[in-house]
């Protein structure tokens, strides 16, 4: 009790060093729980499923002479099937599923919204979803519709969901069954499960020479001991029904449903990034705990001697700075609370999306991981050493003589503060490069609209309508739209040898004018014997944009002339390759998508299109539509977000570094005070002894930020690796970045010298 209530007197005493303290603390803790517990977050997708080890999820890879081209999720709809039943020593039981996103149903005057899936009678066995009320067999009948729990209570309340009739347009569906939702952490959404034979039954199911669009799961009965093995089986089932071709073949794998989520690219060097600054943020923080400790050490040598004089052991001493900073961590915490509320009521949006999802309470564990980290590295060592201050400094000024403790911990913080800085830079850099790189046709100008028509005269109407709005100047229209990756399909020559997949879409007649494309050379389609293809689709059949035109190709089995070469475009994002495209002439056709040009200002003759909309399509209801340019910026909404952290951790970061700064140099101050004022008696200048202080900080700032600033190029550049499209003179930016790292470290200490190096020479040495 004596130890606590000595704690809460020092502590007192010292109350602006107390404060500097629990606030540096409580930032970087605060900042740290949450990066890790966004770590947490994105490692711990598909878990709610029954036993999610044991579920793994199918992959196809195909190779064309040899070139293996990505791997991909969508499977041929025959294959888990196949490996259930050949594989029964290993595979307990197989699903096929097809999301078809958001749909609409009308429930009597009610509007019913969510995510649809469809699948088959081994849905809810395979994955392990619980059923709460309902025949898990009677998926496959017709009409019949799941509806997830939290769907359920959201439309219609207590009230049972069983029976109850919803309407897609003019087909009658009824909810057979209720199951439990497996949350938002997941890669497979769904508030209803439909039957896929009834939904999808036109799409090629049992085919296997196509039609590679299916989500396929399997259930293991044991886990593989080695998975190389396992894919070799699958590989194996696969080609026993699609042989290879002398050009084409295809592999089978499957990894666990959680790694789908967690093992993308993109989610992998997010997460090795954020871990890296959790790491940084965690040590510096614990770090300049410890310097702003030591820094005090001659201030309160004199009371430790005191203590010892009174029969106090080393031990006592070790155990009053450990509650000391017990308390002091506690004092954190509840600032860590304070931020973490005001996060989550304020910054929702501008850190990430559904921020409470991420600290949850499920994982309070790594909040008391990180606060016992801290804890470990931030009382120990300072404890120590305090617990080892002779008795004899009753009797005399302490001086510590040992200064490569301070010297190296603040090299830590100042290497810390350069890495992030880099990591800053890039990221700034490049997403401002996803953003401002031209992806090839006019996306400031152009907003999609969806065409919801289930008749050719429906859709000639709507295009009607569009094309009269006095502030659109054109329409056209396509089946999938640039972004969006299209469908893919083999292009053969005239030898009938496949080549390679290529991107492909049906186009109206003006779709290159409206959308802004270079024609390179030729001429639009003249009808569905002709295509239009990019400049890699020429390069890919070794040709160029001149000499491609009039060439003969086969497209999915069906020859085809090639009538004209457009620039590339971006057919997907900026994480992918350039891909070849071909288009197709599809004026007579109706297609899904009208791609409206707005007339100037864009903003506003947008915000008229969405108002007309409803009244246009005969519904109250606002319809969905979206500019390219707002598409763009949703696609990189992540690196948008992760951006926002990087910006907040790197503040807290310096400001963690300015405080702990502060405390190095107060003490440097106070143990120099006798040369200072001898300095200034004989006729140094405050300037002088400002430079002196500053270049003996500059010493130890220099090859800190050197180093900090080569791992952030090493961290960056993975980071950098997931994007196709990267930003240019990566090296001259991280050279800034360390300038201007040393340039802030250096006004920094200058504005902490200055105020004591212009004081009176007269009453430092009075204290002598």
């Amino acid at each position: 009790m004596n130890k606590i209530r000595y704690a809460f007197k020092t502590l007192s005493a010292y109350r602006s060093s107390t404060a500097i303290k629990i606030l540096s603390l409580g930032l970087g803790l605060t900042m740290c729980c949450f990066i890790f517990a966004r770590v947490a977050h994105d490692n711990s997708f598909d878990s709610k499923f029954r036993d999610p080890s044991s579920l793994y999820q199918l992959w196809m890879q195909f190779s064309i002479d040899g070139k293996e081209l990505p791997v991909q999720q969508a499977c041929l709809f025959p294959l888990a099937g196949a490996c259930a039943d050949e594989l029964s020593d290993i595979v307990s039981s197989a699903t096929v599923v097809n999301p078809l996103g958001s749909k609409e149903f009308k429930n009597g005057g009610n509007i019913v919204e969510g995510d649809l899936i469809v699948t088959d009678s081994m849905f809810f066995e395979t994955m392990g979803v619980e059923l709460i009320c309902g025949d898990p067999k009677a998926i496959t009948a017709d009409g019949g519709i799941y509806i997830s729990d939290v769907a359920a209570k959201k439309y219609f309340g207590d009230e049972s969901p069983l029976d109850k009739d919803l309407y897609y347009g003019e087909y009658l569906l009824s909810v057979k069954g209720m199951f439990k939702s497996w949350g938002e952490e997941t890669t497979l959404h769904a508030d209803f499960i439909g039957n896929i034979y009834e939904w999808c039954g036109g799409y090629r199911i049992n085919s296997w020479d196509g039609g590679d669009r299916w989500y396929e799961y399997l259930r293991l009965k044991e886990i593989p001991e080695s998975a190389d093995d396992f894919n070799k089986k699958i590989t194996a089932v696969l080609l026993r029904h699609n042989p290879p071709t002398e050009s084409i073949s295809i592999k089978g794998m499957a990894a666990p449903i959680r790694d789908t989520y967690s093992g993308s690219d993109q989610v992998r060097h997010m997460t090795l990034t954020l871990s890296i600054l959790g790491i940084a943020i965690l040590i510096i923080t614990s770090l300049n705990y410890v310097l702003l400790c030591i820094s005090s050490l001659s201030r309160r040598a004199k009371a430790i001697g005191v203590h010892k004089c009174n029969g106090a052991k080393a031990g006592t001493i070790y155990g009053m700075f450990i509650i000391e900073t017990c308390l002091v961590l506690l004092g954190a915490l509840l600032l860590g609370a304070f931020f973490w509320w005001l996060a989550n009521r304020f910054a929702q949006e501008t850190i990430y999306d559904n921020f409470a999802t991420y600290v949850s309470f499920d994982r309070v564990w790594i909040v008391l991981a990180v606060t016992v980290l801290i804890f470990i590295i931030a009382a120990l060592i300072p404890a120590n050493i305090f617990s080892k201050v002779p008795v004899s400094q009753v009797f005399r000024r302490y001086t510590e003589k040992k200064y490569g403790w301070k010297h190296a911990l603040l090299f830590i913080e100042f290497a810390g503060a350069a890495l992030v800085s880099g990591i800053l830079v890039i990221v700034l850099a490049q997403y401002n490069t996803l953003i401002n790189t031209n992806p090839g046709f006019d996306e400031d100008h152009i907003a999609l609209v969806y065409n919801p028509s289930n008749t050719k005269e429906e859709s000639e109407a709507l295009l009607a309508s569009l094309s009269g709005l006095p502030y659109v100047e054109a329409v056209t229209k396509s089946q999938y739209y640039p972004g969006s990756g299209y469908s893919g399909n083999i292009i053969s020559n005239e030898s009938g040898k496949k080549l390679f997949s290529t991107r492909y879409d049906y186009i109206g007649e003006n779709y290159i004018d409206v959308m802004g494309i270079k024609m390179l050379n030729g001429s639009f389609p003249k009808d569905s014997s002709e295509v239009i293809v990019n400049e890699k689709f020429t390069e890919l059949i070794d040709m160029t944009p001149e000499t491609a035109v009039g060439k003969r190709i086969h497209f999915g089995g069906d020859p085809v002339f090639i009538s004209g070469v457009i620039e590339d475009f971006t057919t997907g994002n900026y994480y992918q390759p350039q891909q070849p495209f071909l288009g197709n002439n599809a004026e007579k056709y109706t297609l899904r998508y009208y791609n409206v040009k707005l007339s100037e200002p864009v903003m506003e003759s947008y915000m008229k299109l969405t108002e007309a909309m409803p009244e246009i399509l005969g519904t109250s209801k606002s319809v969905h539509t979206s500019l390219f340019s707002n598409m763009k910026i949703e696609t990189y909404s992540s690196v948008a977000q992760f951006r926002s952290l990087v910006v907040i951790a790197t503040i807290l970061l310096m400001l963690i570094c300015a405080i702990g700064m502060t405390g190095y140099l107060s003490d440097e101050m106070r143990r120099r005070q006798r040369e200072i004022a001898i300095r200034k008696v004989n006729g140094a200048s405050t300037v002088s002894i400002v430079k002196l202080i500053c270049r003996a900080v500059l010493v130890t700032a220099l090859p800190a930020v050197i180093l900090g600033t080569a791992a952030a190029w090493y961290f960056s550049s993975l980071w950098l690796d997931q994007f196709a499209v990267t930003l240019d003179g990566l090296w001259l930016k991280f050279v800034l970045s360390g300038i201007l790292t040393v340039l802030i470290i250096m006004i920094v200490a200058a504005a902490l010298i200055i105020r004591r190096a212009s004081a009176n020479p007269v009453e430092n040495l009075k204290s002598e």
